[in-house]
């Protein structure tokens, strides 16, 4: 049989080519199919427990996106404990500057959080979220040296810069781990955060006062 010329190979050539134990070789593949290419073997797999795996896959990141969900809704509903703890004296809140924290931090999630789904498709989706994280519980700890109006606006808007890229995130990771009949309980669990946080989060608010801002953010 002549030789063929790989440039010039046709789909069905491919599969004639696999069958002739032949690989194909493959200029514009991306890693998976070079992977494939490099272990070509099709000896059966050990079959698996997909309950036992489905459940190793749960406890390993489903309370890590619980958390991270919890947290992030919970810090943005911090103002509405500290409007009750003195901040409007501690940073000498004009009229209407309220409203216009809480203002400012939706526009920038709103804006933001278009640009974070597009960063986590080119950067490694669970590194980029945790750096997200470290950066907002920085921008919350701040806020205790906040001594003006003005810097807790730039702490606001920070902050929901930050924490636009967990919906985004949560939602490819789920869709990573999980197939699409087992995504939608999955993504009901994390969303629990909403729920559970200001439960939680007013209990914590009431019982450390003014240490509030440094704990969570911690």
């Amino acid at each position: 049989m002549a030789p063929r010329d790989e440039t010039n190979i046709t789909p069905l050539e491919v599969i004639d080519s696999i069958e002739d134990s032949k690989i194909a070789h493959l200029q514009n593949g991306d890693e998976a199919l070079g992977f494939l290419e490099q272990h070509a073997d099709t000896s059966d797999l050990p079959e698996v427990d997909d309950k036992k795996l489905m459940r190793c896959v749960d406890w390993m990141i489903m309370p890590l996106m619980f958390a991270c969900y919890y947290l992030q809704y919970t810090d943005k509903t911090l103002m509405s404990y500290a409007s009750i703890m003195g901040i409007f004296e501690d940073v000498n809140m004009p009229p209407n500057g309220y409203s216009h924290l809480a203002i400012a931090f939706y526009y920038s999630f709103l804006i933001c959080e278009p640009i974070q789904a597009y960063l986590i498709q080119r950067f490694p989706t669970a590194k980029y979220l945790g750096m997200n994280v470290v950066l907002w519980g920085i921008v919350l700890t701040m806020n205790c040296v906040a001594t003006n109006f003005a810097a807790v606006m730039a702490l606001r808007v920070l902050l929901g810069v930050f924490e636009s890229v967990t919906a985004p995130s949560l939602i490819v990771l789920t869709g990573m781990w999980y197939k699409r009949e087992e995504q939608v309980v999955r993504m009901g669990y994390w969303y629990q955060g909403t729920s559970i946080g200001p439960a939680v989060s007013s209990l914590i608010a009431y019982g450390f006062g003014k240490w509030f801002w440094k704990m969570d953010g911690v």
